[in-house]
């Protein structure tokens, strides 16, 4: 049975009265933390024309594999091309 003892001291208290706050003293204890990073998501891009207008078209049905095409294909809206 796991209990935490009354001597446990955590090392560092946050005392924040905002967000903004709460990440300004996340940022002095710990400058890396995955919480403060500000990743954009990448666009999906044509790799022919450098279009970023792409439709996700379902794959065709065969007779010889059936079922198991359940993908897509990304189409460029512009060249029409499939990547």
């Amino acid at each position: 049975m796991n209990t935490v003892s009354t001597s446990f001291t955590p090392l560092y208290t946050f005392e924040a009265v905002d967000l903004e706050d709460a990440k300004e003293q996340l940022k002095e204890v710990m400058p890396n933390s995955p919480l403060l990073s500000n990743k954009t998501v990448p666009k999906v891009q044509c790799p022919y024309c450098f279009s970023t207008e792409v439709q996700l078209v379902p794959k065709k049905f065969s007779l010889l594999t059936g079922i198991m095409t359940n993908g897509f294909n990304r189409v460029c809206v512009r060249c029409q091309r499939k990547f």
